[in-house]
């Protein structure tokens, strides 16, 4: 099934929107796996990858590495990485967070009410990816694993918003 407007699927789970069709989301909010508040709004202005992961999720592992280098190599660039970590524990997202080297924000949802009002990634769909551009619309998303390549791409088409 291919989505409806002028999105375009490029592969299975790959979906990419043109400039004058990216969706809105609202910001994202609330307490990182350390405890402070958090806002996406912070981040207006550049690209953004939010991944949606769980600790105990094998897709999620296999996809960790890859966006853990990405967010070091990219971070002068203007591109900033948001985990959101879904029905897991504290404990085992801090541990598993830091054995694959990702240092950038995590926002703890266990409850998965973050996740719930973005709308455009399902819920029972981990590990997913969304890219938003500067102004935080909607450049491309990912349902399933994700590849450098494939971020890559969708880093770059966000960034020429």
């Amino acid at each position: 099934m291919t989505p409806t407007g002028s999105s375009s699927v490029d592969r299975l789970g790959l979906t990419t929107f043109p400039v004058g069709s990216r969706p809105v989301i609202p910001a994202m909010s609330g307490r990182t796996l350390q405890g402070q508040t958090f806002s996406s709004t912070q981040f207006l202005g550049d690209v953004v990858v939010v991944n949606v992961w769980a600790s105990w999720c094998e897709p999620c592992r296999e996809e960790s590495g890859t966006l853990a280098k990405m967010s070091q190599t990219l971070a002068n660039q203007h591109v900033h990485f948001i985990g959101l970590d879904e029905a897991d524990t504290r404990s085992a997202a801090i541990k598993f967070s830091a054995s694959v080297g990702a240092s950038y924000i995590q926002i703890f949802d266990q409850d998965s009410s973050v996740l719930a009002r973005l709308k455009i990634l399902p819920v029972k769909a981990i590990p997913s990816t969304m890219v938003l551009d500067p102004e935080g619309r909607v450049a491309g998303r990912v349902i399933g694993g994700v590849s450098a390549a494939e971020l890559s791409s969708l880093v770059v088409q966000a960034a020429s918003a």
